[in-house]
């Protein structure tokens, strides 16, 4: 949507990253789908990517899954 929300979509990030790793995806493999070709896909050019010029938004999931924290635009938030 132009909104950049996925129409009927209930899945979370931390989940989606959680059915990679079940799926036998690499961490790294899991963070780009979660990240940057989900960004790209969506055409969000601002974000999904660690480098200067772009939003620093991250979710910190714990070796459980469990989301510990998120920062946005480089500000923590909470959790």
């Amino acid at each position: 949507l132009a909104d950049g929300t996925l129409a009927g979509s209930v899945l979370t990030m931390d989940r989606a990253f959680a059915n990679f790793a079940a799926l036998g995806l690499d961490q790294v493999e899991g963070v780009r789908r979660t990240s940057s070709i989900a960004a790209d896909y969506l055409g969000l050019d601002d974000r999904g990517r660690l480098v200067p010029g772009r939003r620093a938004d991250l979710v910190l999931i714990d070796a459980r899954g469990a989301v510990t924290g998120v920062i946005r635009e480089g500000r923590p938030i909470g959790a």
